[in-house]
């Protein structure tokens, strides 16, 4: 819900920005020169900078996904291994107290 109200109340704030801004600028880039209203070249600009940035940062979310992946395949074997010494250990104590019923109670006075 909050997402949504939020994206209401920036796309009102856009609307309102961009009827406020109507005067027409002129805009030279090396040989290129075009006219358009300053608030469709505000807009443009910052959605250009938005989509740059979201490229920049997807190498950055790629490494980061395939460390988290190789980390839950690490942990999963820790996880097996500490099972299987679980096991062992389960085994040998069970072992060792079958071994120790079978000998004579030891006398702490002799």
């Amino acid at each position: 819900m909050l997402p949504l109200l939020l994206g209401f109340v920036l796309g009102a704030a856009t609307i309102i920005f961009a009827l406020q801004n109507t005067e027409v600028v002129s805009l030279s880039f090396f040989s290129w020169q075009f006219a358009s209203p300053l608030a469709l070249v505000i807009i443009l600009t910052a959605a250009v900078g938005a989509l740059l940035g979201i490229l920049a940062a997807i190498p950055s979310l790629i490494h980061k996904s395939l460390f988290v992946r190789r980390l839950r395949k690490e942990n999963q074997g820790l996880r097996d291994e500490a099972d299987t010494l679980r096991k062992w250990n389960e085994d040998t104590v069970a072992h060792y107290e079958a071994q120790t019923a079978s000998l004579p109670p030891i006398d702490a006075r002799s």
